[in-house]
């Protein structure tokens, strides 16, 4: 009798856990329609997705085309999240792909599965992450600046998103990714955006089939320039609005074995 791979490979290369019924009828959020999200609307599809909406406010640039996998010439001008969409369902007569034009915070229903954010607005990230803790719907996070990138997978319990953000900003600007800092970002290298895409696509797959305890711990940081990926550990801030709760839970439970203070 063998034993089953930890990682959840069989002889090819399918997950054994994995459930085609699960991740066809799993409703996915994919909040960001420009390089990054492009990318994460294809990997979600081979990964066997075919319920996803694409929240962008963004209108497709001249300067898009050749940078985006779902448009052309044809699409400038139009919105970003309902072309993408649109080209998404046409190529692969899957009409599950829809879309929202217009800011996710707009959004009325949250009823999800997962949330995977593509988006390099911190604000916006932000308003996510905190929906997602609310809803208590698993959120992965993702951003691309240039070739380096980074994915945070965001579950019920543990670290969310502005727990790293924070962790970052206490060690000062210049220690922080350049993708959390406020200046200008440098556009998004096509390859690194299909390995981010890629990364996040497995994360949401591992949910949606019910193994969140499959999902990466911590922060994931990948370099484009020399291919090396890094993680870094995360625990709670206290600071953190969103943990208010588990603030409270650590409090009483230093109380009750004594080490507490009032």
């Amino acid at each position: 009798m063998g034993v089953e791979d930890p990682s959840g490979q069989d002889g090819d290369g399918i997950p054994s856990w994995y459930d085609g019924n699960r991740v066809a009828k799993a409703r996915v959020l994919l909040v960001g329609a420009g390089s990054l999200g492009e990318e994460t609307a294809l990997a979600l599809y081979g990964r066997g997705f075919r319920r996803v909406l694409m929240v962008d406010p963004g209108t497709v640039g001249r300067d898009d085309i050749g940078h985006l996998a779902l448009v052309g010439e044809e699409d400038v001008g139009g919105f970003r999240s309902e072309v993408s969409a649109k080209n998404m369902a046409a190529s692969t007569s899957c009409p599950g792909f829809t879309y929202h034009v217009g800011r996710v915070r707009e959004l009325e229903g949250w009823n999800f599965e997962v949330i995977v954010g593509c988006t390099g607005d911190t604000r916006t990230r932000l308003f996510v992450n905190g929906r997602a803790r609310l809803y208590h719907i698993p959120y992965v996070d993702t951003a691309v600046d240039g070739k380096r990138g980074k994915i945070q997978t965001v579950l019920a319990t543990g670290p969310c998103a502005e727990c790293g953000m924070n962790r970052f900003r206490t060690r000062g600007l210049n220690a922080r990714p350049s993708f959390e800092q406020p200046a200008p970002r440098r556009r998004v290298d096509p390859q690194t955006a299909k390995v981010v895409a890629s990364m996040a696509s497995e994360e949401a797959l591992r949910i949606a089939c019910g193994r969140q305890d499959l999902c990466t711990k911590g922060v994931v940081y990948y370099d484009g320039a020399d291919g090396s990926v890094r993680t870094i550990s995360l625990n709670v801030d206290p600071r953190c609005s969103n943990h208010e709760g588990e603030r409270w839970k650590q409090t009483l439970k230093s109380l009750m074995q004594g080490t507490g203070r009032l």
